[in-house]
This record gives structure tokens, C-alpha cells and sequence, in this order.
């Protein structure tokens, strides 16, 4: 019960979404719950699912041409996730999402989502407001990498996800940051002081 009064929350703040539009959409998403360390989707998988995230955190990264893992997001409670680009042309999965604590879920499929398209008109405003989102996320993420410095970095990811200081590994958010544990260190150390 609460976690569809909290998705019903989540999505009147994209739009307006009636009482009833949301009972009629209910039945389209279903939980699941993901224990500290389980993989959601994995690389080379066709992700077949998006969902809400009531509670937890999620980990997307990729493998480099070095074969090095890159985390490219910490997805928070209170919002949508999925390996986006494999779902919305069900193609394989270049990421892996995977829960960095127990994490619980409302998902829905991309027949389901097809279906609210068609069904509930509301859901298409949705969709599009939830991509336009992820293209902003996605934008601001590069443009960040590219342009301002790992501290600017740290700060900013401290004000926007402080949960993920405190519950990733540091290795992982030195990648998601595009810097080293060590310059983490350092970063964690100055502002310390």
C-alpha cells in the first residue's frame, strides 16, 4: 500500500495523475525486492523492465575497453530506473544495474508500458517526461566529467545523493566521480579539515 502511495506521489510530481488513472495503472506494476549485491540486469541481457524505486539503491556501470567496471549512476529511492536505451529499443544491455543495498521495486514491463500507453493517455506525458529527464541526468553527468574539477565533483554529488557517500563503496564512487580512491582520499580529507 505504501509503496503505491509512494510511486502515485513520485508521478504527480512529472503530472497531474488522477486518482483513477493511477488505481487503473496499479495493476500494472508489480514488487520486487533485490537483496545488498543482486543483479537486476545484467550486461548483454535485453532489459525487459523499468521500475520505481521505493527504497534502496542501484548501481549502473559498464565494462571499459580495458575491462575495467564504470559506474555511470547511483540510482536513488524516489525515482525511476532501468537500463534505459536496451528498453526502450529491446536491444542487449551495455550496463548492469545492481542493488548496492536491499532495494525495493515497482516494475512494470515494455508490453505493460506499451499497454499504458494505449490505455491511460496520461502515461504517455510520463514517458515523455521521464526521458527528457534521463537526457538532462545523462548531459549534466558528461558535461560534469568534462568540465569541472573532482572536488566540484565530490560536493555536488554530496548535496544531490548524500545516501550514496555513506552506503557505496569507495572504489565505486571514485569511478562514478572519474577519479581515483586516492584522489577521493584526498577530496575527503581537505574538506575534513
Amino acid at each position: 500500500m505504501e509503496q503505491s502511495l509512494n510511486l502515485y506521489n513520485f508521478l504527480n510530481t512529472l503530472c497531474e495523475v488522477s486518482q483513477d488513472d493511477f488505481e487503473r495503472s496499479k495493476t500494472y506494476f508489480k514488487q520486487k525486492t533485490l537483496k545488498k549485491g543482486e543483479v537486476w540486469v545484467d550486461f548483454g541481457e535485453i532489459c525487459n523492465e523499468m521500475a520505481y524505486i521505493n527504497s534502496g539503491l542501484l548501481q549502473s556501470s559498464y565494462i571499459n575497453d580495458r575491462g575495467n567496471i564504470i559506474t555511470t549512476c547511483f540510482c536513488s529511492s524516489n525515482s525511476m530506473a532501468s537500463s534505459f536505451k536496451s528498453f526502450i529499443s529491446q536491444s542487449q544491455s551495455d550496463i548492469e544495474l545492481k542493488a548496492i543495498e536491499n532495494t525495493e521495486l515497482m516494475i512494470t514491463d515494455y508490453e505493460k508500458l506499451q499497454s499504458l500507453y494505449q490505455e491511460i493517455p496520461v502515461w504517455e506525458r510520463i514517458g515523455r517526461i521521464l526521458v527528457e529527464k534521463e537526457f538532462i541526468s545523462l548531459w549534466n553527468y558528461a558535461n560534469s566529467l568534462n568540465s569541472d574539477k573532482a572536488k566540484q565533483r565530490y560536493l555536488r554529488l554530496l548535496e544531490n545523493q548524500p545516501e550514496v557517500i555513506t552506503k557505496a563503496p569507495v572504489q565505486d564512487i571514485a569511478s562514478y566521480l572519474g577519479i581515483t580512491r586516492e584522489t577521493l582520499s584526498r577530496i575527503r580529507k581537505k574538506l575534513i579539515q
